[in-house]
């Protein structure tokens, strides 16, 4: 950057004619780094030929699922079978919250802590006013715990 707002730009190897900077205002040094941008949601490699999307004979150069699918899964010494339109595999739905409670947290709320016995999922409860009339029922705090201020890192303490 120069004093009068300019940007200088140093060039990794000189062009042929020795010029190794650039000088650029600074609304055309943003217009040149603004030109460099994708645009939103546009994918960045474009195919084009015989491979762009719509291409009429694209089908006849690019495999098909199933022959992927054959490629990937079986070796050169047993035969490649294609599996049948039914038995591939399903995309599975997003987990289930008992799942990520399990996952994440260890936590199995699916056995019985006591019997080790399969337990089901009968309600969940989301309302405000009832979390708080049942945790009152049991003797239990409404209210989350306050938040505790930030500690310095013991690095950090000088005392």
């Amino acid at each position: 950057m120069r004093a009068s707002g300019d940007v200088v730009l140093k060039l990794k190897h000189p062009y042929s004619d020795k010029t190794s900077h650039l000088l650029f205002s600074g609304l055309e040094f943003v217009e040149k780094l603004a030109a460099l941008v994708p645009p939103p949601r546009i994918h960045l490699t474009r195919f084009f030929g015989c491979l762009a999307p719509h291409s009429k004979i694209r089908s006849a150069i690019v495999p098909k699922k199933a022959e992927v699918y054959a490629c990937r899964v079986y070796s050169e010494q047993t035969p490649a079978v294609t599996p049948e339109p039914d038995s591939t595999p399903k995309k599975k739905r997003r987990m289930g919250w008992a799942e990520l409670l399990a996952r994440v947290f260890a936590i199995d709320i699916t056995t019985c802590p006591q019997c080790s016995g399969e337990l089901k999922v009968c309600a969940a409860i989301v309302e405000v006013s009832a979390i708080k009339k049942i945790l009152g029922h049991l003797g239990l705090p409404d209210k989350p715990p306050d938040i505790s201020p930030a500690r310095l890192p013991s690095q950090m303490s000088f005392v």
